[in-house]
């Protein structure tokens, strides 16, 4: 639909460009008086025509324009966003060009922010582009909207539109570089409860774990019969095994002041919310069960045991219930909220910054009682994507030929570093005394090991 208020035109540099030319006239004028006669006619003709050539420019009624984007980009990633625009009018086709501007988002840089299209191509039935551009920034934006500058036949005119579409939102995610096998290994190596189960279903002579037995009911498998069972009662009983698609997942995102800050350019929370929303579709297409709760120093947003994606569209959108608050998260909202959406063994997964020792203080506190009903993990993203070990390797090198000064800074962050990576090895096992489990992932590898983290907990016959 058009504007109701008339657009507003400017003029070009080819019109002062036609101007200049006959202001020539006008400064021969002053030498050969023969001259101003045609110094007048020239303004004259020139004005006519700039007034003439204003009646072929048209309004945004004149085309429409659809937008089409991937669903799910990726953080550093190049992707295309794709734009048709159709002429609705003969209008369209009189002018001389038509320039296409990239849509303005935070989250995206574009190659060409500007696109040219002749007048050769504004006859045709429609008109299909294509924008290369950067994902820079994590985030939710909604594109509803296209700004496109015509200009007229003769090209004296310049005219801005826009031209509403049909919104599309995107959400851009992580980047999904898979975390190598060996890195997995050995982050999850010290951690007993992560494969535990694994091992024990690797010796199972069934897919599934067996869970008990009870009469036969057609169509069970006959495959699955209990011969002893059967005999013993005189009627037909069937073996029943734990479904791989029947557990329950809880998702616990924690919204207090340690998940404000960012991480590469982007918001840290951001990749929390990103990891939920994985988590939840990953549960939602294995057809298991998924709770999600968002808490701070109160419980902000409750899902209860859904089986579909549908009360997640908010989340997806960054509603503002999802944001980071100015408060001290309380963990024991961990403990209160858990048995009201789940009464039997779940596979619990904490979503916090766990490199400040406050709040490895709070969820040793909180997450004991826990860990002997649930399987509970605990995940946090690792901010410095270099290793200790590679950190004490290349600190000696690195200072050869500095200041005392950059030394000295230097060689207080390396402690600093040091101190905070061996109070997370003490948590880490106090935890897993508990019977829980806590990981730190780096950013890089963010969203491929938390979905690897999934799939085991999922095999593990303790889930």
């Amino acid at each position: 639909m058009g504007d109701r208020t008339p657009p507003r035109s400017y003029l070009t540099d080819r019109f002062f460009a036609l101007f200049g030319a006959a202001a020539l006239f006008g400064t021969m004028a002053m030498a050969l008086p023969l001259a101003l006669p045609l110094y007048a006619a020239a303004l004259a003709g020139a004005l006519a025509l700039a007034a003439f050539d204003r009646l072929s420019l048209t309004t945004s009624a004149s085309f429409e324009a659809k937008l089409s984007f991937p669903r799910d980009p990726s953080l550093g990633r190049p992707t295309r966003m794709g734009i048709e625009i159709r002429p609705r009018d003969r209008g369209a086709s009189a002018l001389s060009r038509l320039d296409v501007f990239a849509p303005e988002t935070p989250l995206l840089a574009f190659a060409a922010p500007r696109t040219r299209v002749g007048a050769a191509r504004l006859s045709e039935e429609r008109i299909v582009l294509e924008l290369t551009c950067e994902v820079e920034r994590l985030g939710y934006h909604v594109v509803d909207r296209l700004e496109v500058g015509t200009y007229s036949k003769l090209g004296l005119w310049f005219r801005p539109l826009t031209l509403k579409t049909e919104p599309i939102g995107f959400r851009v995610a992580p980047e999904s570089r898979k975390m190598p096998e060996r890195a997995f290994s050995e982050m999850i190596a010290t951690q007993r409860l992560l494969f535990e189960g694994a091992r024990i279903r690797a010796r199972a002579r069934a897919a599934d774990q067996y869970l008990t037995t009870r009469a036969y009911q057609y169509p069970d498998p006959v495959r699955h019969l209990d011969h002893k069972k059967s005999a013993r009662t005189g009627r037909l009983m069937t073996r029943v095994f734990e479904s791989s698609f029947q557990h329950h997942l809880v998702i616990a995102l924690d919204l207090g002041r340690s998940m404000m800050g960012r991480v590469g350019g982007s918001s840290k929370h951001d990749y929390y919310l990103s990891a939920g929303l994985l988590l939840a579709r990953n549960a939602v297409h294995s057809r298991d069960r998924v709770s999600f709760f968002a808490f701070s120093d109160e419980l902000h947003a409750l899902v209860p045991r859904s089986r579909t994606l549908a009360p997640f569209e908010a989340m997806l959108k960054g509603s503002a219930t999802f944001a980071p608050r100015e408060a001290e998260s309380d963990f024991h909202l961990i403990n209160e909220t858990v048995p009201r959406v789940s009464g039997q063994r779940a596979i619990v997964l904490v979503l916090a910054d766990l490199s400040r020792p406050s709040v490895q203080d709070s969820l040793l506190e909180s997450l004991g009682p826990l860990c002997r009903e649930h399987v509970v993990v605990a995940l946090s993203l690792a901010e410095k994507g270099m290793r200790l070990d590679d950190k004490i390797l290349a600190f000696r090198p690195s200072q050869l030929g500095a200041t005392f000064d950059s030394f000295r800074d230097a060689y207080a962050d390396f402690l600093y570093d040091y101190w905070a990576d061996e109070r997370f090895r003490l948590f880490r096992a106090r935890l897993t005394g508990l019977g829980g489990a806590a990981l730190q992932i780096p950013h890089e590898n963010w969203m491929s090991a938390v979905d690897g983290l999934y799939r085991l907990l999922r095999r593990s016959t303790r889930a």
